[in-house]
């Protein structure tokens, strides 16, 4: 393969493309190797492609600052492999110069510089086939890219609650389970007051149930003091135990006087409960409780909240002691931080049904107690960072095949140059002229549109500049807009739908438990698999928004590219430049557009990534763990997955991130409707990336009698854009220089001492008295190697003949193309006839 075809123009970042998704390959294939060997625990064996590599393990805020940087930098990666991926996909579909001509022929227009799907059609088998499989690969990069790295949460269920008078926690004295005598010797009845348990193991020094009671007595003054909306929230509402654990409700009672004298000391059963009626029950607690000793001990208990997936969609959880911190019910409820109270009654004996061995309330009041304070045990929690072998297999996979196939696009597509750029068509253009738009100067985007190549006709100059916008055809406005109203509808439904379930007040703008939640399960890899293409589904949708909102841009560069010709002489930006043709190291798209288009398609990816994501947890917070249990294939220990036994995975959702995603979605189609009242700087008919309106640009004037350039006498070595090609060609194979002996013979042809090119001064296309001069074929090559412009352009007296309005022989006839210096380029004159 030639040296220059590989080391010019699209081709540069090409290569680079290819290296940098290689790169990416190797490191993601090293992180499934190493993540394959990992043990998912000690004394285990490797957990093989099902598991999970978990490599970081420890604090639960730490935790978090590295998922979001990752996931972040997942983005970074994703947004460029696409963008590599959308590259070669362009190259791909940009027509060579013998599929223009076909399509011509069955007046059919192709477009250049921009992707378009209509080219695809029309393009060899194998640059269909490889532009397929780019689009099919990049489908499990934007379903699974995101979440092949994850992070765990620690969501706690169980927790200890006693409920006790202030001296409680300073030495005053307690007795078994409380001055209540809660609950009763035959507890197991009762529901709403934690788990059942035996009474008399309030009473035995060495149970753990009195060790607990014990504890909290000692420990708990030096737990965290949580405030009474704090504490009501936490361990009254629905919440998970993340940061505390067990707790200590520091209460009164509302009428002090079922007090003891000293309030903090407790209570005396004497004034808080009727007489035994039992003598059995009466002799059973006054060995075990005296009638009239303090007890700074109200109740306590084994504790759980716990939530179904049902009750999470409705804001509910079940709460088994939900009688004892006063909700009356074994089901509670999330509220907003603005609506939970700073001050908090427990009615701790409603909806309680009495029996023989509980002796009733001496005054219906003593039910009363006022929360002062809580006493909330820390507990470190221990989250995971790790990384899904399967997932990220498939992207490796993925990213290795768009690999492959970007080698191919440089090494086994047809030798025939690809039009990749406005540049390339318009020097093949000049080169080779296309009989099809013969005389069809004025041909533009809207007439193409309508009449397809159509035939030659002389048409009069517009008297305006056209707005910059309207070189994108109607159909792809209403595409383009039509996917960004859509996105718009379904983001204000799902906000709507968000904010009704889990309000915005009180919801992390991140990955967080207090957001709300739409399905969740046990934690095997296929339900993982499952909820993954769940989460990941808008990702996709919001790929296809970039890709058609990137689209739009590049047409409108290719038309500011394509307009610019239109005011001064420039040369030809070119994937392979000769002369003094410019060289691209892109295609289309300015890099000044390029890369704010990715960093915003970078963030928006991230806003979806934490609009709706899948979380991973354990703790046993969801009540899963019966499912758990039905199948070993679902004890997630046995495979080896890296993940606890309670662990479940879930699909969450973030209301704040959803409006700020649905602002930005509002804000994207504002930004080209600005643009409408932009106006072209020249008159050049509106392209709309077509190639017939630029073929029709390029039928240039070839002088009569065969004359051309006049040549004057210089020395070869002085010709700057010969001296730069022969320079960059030294290094290539003796075949690659074919082409430049060739136009170094023709310019020496004349004499042996070297001749320069340069246009003729004079501004006439006639045959000057003496000089060598260049045949019809290479005068136009000539032309197009060196500054061109568009506009109304010296021509021959023969085309004059030829072209003059016979029923009206006083119009003008003239004709608009692009041309050199030589042919004296001017503006057109609008209603002037042109043809």
């Amino acid at each position: 393969m030639p040296c220059k075809k590989l080391g010019t123009g699209w081709r540069v970042i090409a290569i680079f493309n290819i290296i940098a998704v290689f790169l990416i390959t190797l490191f993601g294939t090293i992180l499934v190797i190493v993540g394959t060997q990992q043990s998912a625990g000690s004394g285990q064996k490797s957990g093989g492609i099902s598991a999970q590599f978990i490599f970081f393990e420890g604090d639960c805020k730490t935790s978090k600052s590295i998922n979001t940087w990752l996931h972040l930098l997942l983005n970074a990666f994703s947004t460029g492999v696409l963008a590599s991926s959308n590259f070669f996909m362009q190259i791909l579909s940009s027509p060579t110069r013998s599929e223009v001509d076909k399509a011509h022929k069955a007046n059919r227009a192709l477009k250049i510089g921009v992707q378009s799907l209509r080219n695809v059609f029309w393009t060899s088998k194998i640059k269909f086939v490889c532009w397929i499989l780019f689009f099919i690969s990049s489908f499990p990069l934007h379903l699974f890219f995101n979440s092949a790295i994850f992070s765990t949460e620690y969501l706690g269920t169980d927790w200890d609650l006693t409920i006790a008078s202030e001296g409680f926690v300073q030495g005053a004295n307690f007795r078994g389970s409380g001055a209540a005598l809660w609950p009763p010797r035959f507890g197991d009845k009762v529901s709403g007051y934690g788990s059942p348990g035996n009474l008399d193991d309030y009473f035995n020094s060495s149970s753990n149930t009195f060790e607990k009671i014990q504890n909290a007595s000692r420990e708990a003054k030096h737990w965290k003091k949580l405030g009474v909306s704090d504490c009501v929230s936490q361990y009254v509402d629905c919440n998970p135990r993340i940061g505390f654990r067990d707790v200590v409700m520091v209460v009164e009672s509302q009428n002090k006087s079922f007090m003891a004298k000293d309030s903090a000391l407790g209570w005396t059963r004497d004034k808080l409960l009727l007489p035994f009626k039992s003598d059995k029950e009466k002799s059973y607690w006054n060995q075990r409780m005296p009638l009239e000793e303090t007890n700074s001990l109200w109740f306590a208990a084994d504790c759980k909240t716990s939530v179904s997936p049902k009750q999470s969609r409705a804001g509910g959880c079940s709460q088994t002691c939900g009688k004892a911190v006063g909700t009356g019910n074994i089901t509670s409820y999330s509220r907003r931080p603005g609506e939970v109270p700073t001050t908090y009654t427990l009615s701790f004996f409603t909806n309680t049904s009495m029996d023989a061995s509980w002796p009733g309330l001496a005054n219906n009041a003593t039910r009363d107690l006022t929360l002062k304070y809580c006493l909330a045990k820390p507990v470190l929690q221990n989250c995971k960072v790790g990384i899904s072998n399967q997932l990220l297999l498939i992207v490796v996979v993925s990213i290795a095949v768009k690999g492959f196939l970007a080698v191919a696009v440089l090494f086994i597509l047809p030798n025939e140059k690809p039009l990749a750029v406005l540049g390339d068509a318009i020097e093949s253009f000049i080169q080779f002229p296309d009989d099809s738009t013969v005389d069809r100067c004025l041909l533009d985007r809207d007439v193409e549109e309508y009449e397809g190549v159509g035939h030659a006709c002389a048409m009069t100059a517009p008297p305006l500049r056209q707005n910059w916008t309207s070189a994108i055809q109607r159909e792809t406005w209403t595409r383009s807009y039509g996917v960004l109203y859509l996105n718009i509808l379904l983001l204000a439904a799902g906000f709507i739908a968000a904010q009704m379930n889990t309000p915005i007040t009180g919801s992390s703008f991140t990955k967080s438990m207090s957001n709300g939640i739409l399905s969740a399960a046990e934690a095997s890899t296929t339900k993982i698999i499952d909820f993954v293409l769940r989460a990941n589904l808008p990702q996709l949708l919001l790929s296809i928004t970039y890709f058609i909102y990137n689209n739009m841009f590049t047409y409108l560069c290719t038309e500011k590219e394509w307009n610019s010709y239109g005011g001064v002489f420039k040369p030809l930006r070119v994937s392979q430049p000769k002369g003094q043709q410019q060289s691209t190291y892109r295609l289309q798209l300015p890099y000044r557009y390029s890369i704010p288009l990715m960093i915003v398609s970078t963030l928006m990816h991230w806003l979806v990534s934490n609009a709706i994501y899948v979380f991973v947890a354990e703790g046993d917070y969801y009540e899963l763990r019966q499912l758990t249990t039905k199948s070993s294939s679902l004890n997630t220990d046995d495979l080896g997955t890296g993940l606890s036994k309670d662990a479940y995975v879930g699909v969450g959702y973030s209301t704040p991130t959803i409006l700020v995603l649905l602002i930005a979605t509002i804000i994207l189609p504002v930004i080209p409707t600005l643009l409408r009242h932009r106006k072209v700087k020249t008159s050049m008919p509106l392209s709309g990336a077509s190639s017939a309106v630029i073929s029709a640009a390029c039928h240039i004037p070839i002088p009569e009698n065969n004359i051309g350039f006049q040549l004057q006498e210089i020395t070869l070595q002085s010709d700057q854009s010969v001296a730069v090609e022969t320079s960059e060609d030294a290094i290539c194979l003796a075949s690659d220089r074919q082409e430049l002996d060739e136009r170094q013979e023709l310019l020496q042809s004349a004499d042996n001492s070297g001749w320069g090119i340069k246009p003729g001064l004079s501004g006439d296309l006639t045959h000057p008295e003496d000089g060598p001069t260049l045949d019809g074929e290479s005068f136009l090559r000539e032309i197009a190697l060196g500054p061109v412009r568009w506009g109304v352009v010296k021509t021959p007296a023969s085309w004059k003949e030829k072209h003059t309005n016979l029923s009206n022989p006083s119009d003008i006839v003239e004709h608009l193309s692009f041309g050199s210096e030589l042919h004296e380029v001017t503006d057109p004159i609008p209603g002037h006839w042109y043809t």
